[in-house]
């Protein structure tokens, strides 16, 4: 078995950490527990099809991470680079590396020789190369395909680039979905596509970075106090909905004795610009913290001593946030019409995402319930339903199964 792995996210996460989104995340703690799982038969590749500077940034993070079966691709360009005094430099250090490597790609002969000895290519966000088509059966990652579904909550580019990436899929191609609620959302979407060929294999919560003992200093830096904030966690981009639930929590404000404030946090992401704009008119008070981008030390902290964790996407695949929260022992409240009512069965409560009214109703509810809500230790349920260890036993398996047959 042989496989190449496309896994850009990572090398943009790598330069830019505000590129890093949840599917880098994703990608990061599946192909820890992958490599784990891999004979010494087996051989994976880690691959960026952007240019030969993202490749590098991959090789780099394979360096310096602690997988040791999962190996770098280089090339007779790439081979220069290929060395621990690269690889221990910061980004900002090797702005001559970059300006070398970023308009370069892979040769196609490389490309071509490479697709030869392939099995199996995994593609978790970008369209697969055509020489990989050609010569190897393809699995897909598939975390959602909102910019298809809900097309006016995204911009022409974006939908234009999932449009690709789905329907690039072929007959012998297996998408592998992270929710049930996705993978029918692909069924549907594609009803010409094989059915046995679309599988569920859920994400997991990121188990390593939780801690029992993170202290920072973010509750104090945010002026805020344990327990008297609502947190809501998210890229900055139309589908999550923030408008609204601002709008509900002032209007919660106006009811409320016991005044809680209202933490976001997030860059930002698709059509940021004009949402960034209804933000801001809609913000009026200190009540209202906009905490930016923080680092998982200081989000682990948030997580855990929030009040409630507010979710009021109008789409979402899965909830790696929500999934978080209820781990961290504090109380999800998520939109009933996402994946996150599938995911978060058993941990949180459902409102209704598209009424403002309803989120602001459903946070009173909590609060003047006649039984103080109490933190609720999840974490061992959770580790058990949704694990990476799992997932990427999943994906193994999945890959020894197309490499077969």
């Amino acid at each position: 078995m042989k496989v190449v792995i496309e896994a850009s996210p990572i090398a943009f996460g790598y330069e830019n950490p505000l590129a890093e989104t949840g599917i880098t995340r994703v990608i990061k703690n599946l192909l820890v527990k992958i490599d784990g799982y891999c004979s010494e038969n087996e051989t994976l590749f880690l691959f960026s099809q952007e240019n030969l500077w993202c490749q590098f940034l991959l090789n780099k993070y394979l360096y310096q991470s602690n997988i040791k079966r999962i190996s770098p691709l280089i090339n007779n360009i790439l081979l220069q680079y290929h060395s621990e005094y690269y690889y221990t430099k910061d980004v900002a250090d090797l702005i001559d590396v970059k300006r070398v490597l970023e308009t370069i790609n892979f040769s196609s002969e490389f490309l071509d020789i490479l697709a030869q000895q392939t099995s199996l290519f995994h593609s978790h966000f970008l369209p697969v190369p055509a020489v990989f088509r050609k010569q190897c059966r393809v699995v897909f990652t598939v975390h959602d395909i909102f910019p298809l579904t809900h097309s006016t909550l995204f911009d022409d580019n974006v939908a234009s680039f999932y449009r690709n990436y789905i329907k690039s899929f072929g007959f012998t191609d297996v998408a592998a979905c992270v929710s049930d609620y996705t993978a029918n959302q692909v069924k549907s979407y594609l009803p010409q596509f094989n059915r046995g060929n679309v599988r569920t294999i859920y994400n997991a919560a990121d188990h390593s970075a939780f801690s029992e003992n993170v202290k920072t200093e973010v509750l104090t830096n945010l002026g805020l106090s344990a327990e008297y904030y609502f947190l809501c966690v998210s890229t900055l981009e139309p589908r999550k909905n923030f408008p609204s639930i601002i709008r509900a929590f002032n209007s919660y404000l106006q009811k409320s004795k016991v005044k809680r404030k209202l933490v976001l946090v997030g860059s930002v992401g698709w059509l940021s610009e004009a949402e960034t704009e209804k933000i801001d008119e809609l913000v009026k008070s200190n009540d209202i913290v906009l905490a930016g981008r923080v680092n998982d030390s200081e989000l682990h902290e948030l997580l855990k001593h929030a009040y409630v964790f507010l979710s009021g996407s109008f789409c979402e695949g899965f909830g790696l946030g929500a999934l978080e929260a209820a781990m961290q022992g504090t109380l999800p409240l998520v939109a009933a019409n996402t994946a996150q009512k599938e995911v978060m069965n058993d941990f949180g409560i459902t409102l209704d995402s598209w009424v403002p009214s309803a989120i602001s109703e459903k946070l009173l509810e909590i609060e003047n319930s006649p039984t103080p809500m109490a933190k609720t230790n999840n974490r061992e349920v959770i580790t058990n339903k949704y694990s990476w260890s799992s997932a990427a036993l999943k994906y193994v398996e999945l890959y020894r199964e197309m490499s077969e047959s």
